[in-house]
């Protein structure tokens, strides 16, 4: 075991005396602004991730992942080695892969991507129509916050806060589906695939919850190429809601990312 040091890992002086069973080797870039390294634990290739406690809800996100790494036994993600609730960090197995954003997507299984994602969402939960109501608006109320709290300026902010009222509007009139699992980060760097193009992995669930399935398809397929539309017919075999789509791709495209952007 080492004492990983401050030297090392920035906000380790916030948390003064931490010991991990961790040998740190490089650290890793991370959009999130959490701290990750790659490195070993008991000599196996690992991956050591540490909330930053100058996030907003670092907590919550620590408590998303570990509950997945821990449980899920049928999704593709990366084994729990190690963790400490206390100091919010945890170690996983290391998994070789490239990215869905890396790798040549002709040389990408499209059945076993669609199978992963469904792996994800198959524990679903058949809520009331008042519960699902009010899932939906507190998905706004959310999106309303971080716009409040984001650096944006006009015109950014102003189009933004138009798609989030248009968003508002529309909620009610959209199908009650149910909500299940979700990764709820699910774009490209997530995804990870082996030599022959399976999905080796999915990575990076800090942001997964129950919610609508739409989510993190809206993520994954919001562009418009044969790619996209390939993911979408395979996984909804012609039976996509055209509205739920439509309403999490405004969320991502003309919103989320705008806020994500200024940060």
């Amino acid at each position: 075991m080492c004492i990983v040091g401050i030297k090392m890992i920035k906000h380790l002086d916030k948390l003064d005396g931490l010991n991990i069973p961790f040998d740190p080797l490089t650290n890793l870039p991370e959009g999130c602004l959490n701290f990750i390294y790659k490195g070993f634990h008991k000599e196996e290739p690992a991956i050591l991730k540490l909330y930053n406690p100058e996030i907003d809800l670092y907590e919550d996100r620590f408590r998303n992942e570990f509950n997945v790494l821990d449980g899920f036994l049928n999704i593709k993600k990366p084994r729990l080695l190690d963790y400490s609730k206390r100091n919010k960090w945890i170690i996983s197995s290391f998994v070789e892969g490239m990215s869905l954003k890396q790798k040549e997507e002709s040389k990408i299984d499209r059945g076993s991507l669609v199978d992963s994602l469904r792996k994800i969402h198959s524990c679903e939960i058949d809520m009331g129509e008042d519960l699902y109501r009010n899932y939906l608006a507190n998905f706004i109320f959310q999106l309303k916050g971080r716009l409040e709290t984001s650096e944006l300026e006009d015109p950014l902010y102003s189009s933004t806060k138009k798609a989030i009222e248009y968003l508002d509007s529309q909620r009610g009139s959209l199908e009650n589906i149910g909500l299940c699992r979700v990764n709820g980060d699910c774009n490209g760097s997530n995804i990870l695939f082996n030599e022959e193009g399976g999905v080796s992995a999915i990575v990076d669930w800090e942001f997964s919850h129950v919610g609508n399935k739409y989510l993190d398809l809206a993520q994954l397929t919001n562009r418009e190429d044969g790619f996209a539309k390939e993911i979408q017919n395979r996984y909804f075999q012609g039976n996509m809601n055209r509205n739920l789509y439509d309403f999490f791709l405004i969320c991502f495209h003309f919103i989320i990312h705008n806020i994500m952007r200024e940060q």
